[in-house]
C-alpha cells in the first residue's frame, strides 16, 4: 500500500465535437433577401405576421441550435432598431463576463452590421444585426437547446459565428 501514489481526482471532460468543413448554399427567404447559408443550416417556422416585419429560425439539428431572426422594414426606425439590438444583447449583461463588438461594413452589396459575441455562460452567446440603412434590417440570436457551458460549447459557437459572418457578408437585399 505505501509504495502506491494515492488517488487524485480527475476535472470533468466533455466530448469532442467534430466540425465538418464549412460548405454553403445560396438561400432565399420568402420575405425577401438571399444569402449564402451553411448547410448544416435549415430555415424553419417561416411567418408574415404583418407586412413589415418576418419571423423565421435558421435551425441546425445536428448542433440543437437556433438562430432566430427577425426581419423589418426600415421606415424612419433605424435608430430604433438598432437601439432594440443592442439592448438585446445586454439582456445577458448579468450572466455574461464580457460582451464583445464587432462591426461588420460590406458596401457591394449595401450591408453594414455588428456582431455581439457574449463570453460566459449565456442564454444567447451570438446576436447581430444587419441592414441597408434605409429598407432592411436583420436581427438574430444564436440559442443551444442545452445548458449554456461556454467550455463545451465554444468550438461550436465559434463554428456558428462563422456562418452568421457568412450570412452577413453575401446578404443581397431585394429591390
Amino acid at each position: 500500500m505505501a509504495c502506491k501514489e494515492p488517488p487524485v481526482p480527475r476535472p470533468r471532460g466533455y466530448f469532442k465535437i467534430d466540425l465538418p468543413e464549412k460548405s454553403f448554399r445560396t438561400d432565399t427567404l420568402p420575405c425577401g433577401p438571399h444569402f449564402d447559408l451553411a448547410k448544416h443550416l435549415f430555415i424553419e417556422n417561416f411567418k408574415d405576421r404583418q407586412s413589415d416585419t418576418c419571423w423565421f429560425n435558421l435551425y441546425s439539428p445536428r448542433y440543437r441550435a437556433r438562430v432566430h431572426c427577425t426581419l423589418f422594414e426600415v421606415n424612419d426606425n433605424l435608430d430604433l432598431l438598432i437601439e432594440t439590438a443592442y439592448q438585446f444583447a445586454f439582456k445577458h449583461e448579468v450572466k455574461a463576463k464580457a460582451i464583445e463588438r464587432k462591426s461588420f461594413a460590406n458596401k457591394e452589396h449595401n450591408a453594414y452590421g455588428l456582431i455581439y459575441n457574449l463570453e460566459g455562460n449565456v442564454a444567447s452567446p451570438i446576436q447581430f444585426y444587419v441592414t441597408d440603412s434605409t429598407r432592411h434590417f436583420l436581427r438574430g440570436s444564436l440559442y443551444f437547446m442545452s445548458k449554456p457551458n461556454e467550455d463545451s460549447l465554444a468550438p461550436v459557437k465559434t463554428y456558428f459565428e462563422n456562418d452568421i459572418e457568412m450570412l452577413m457578408n453575401t446578404i443581397e437585399w431585394p429591390q
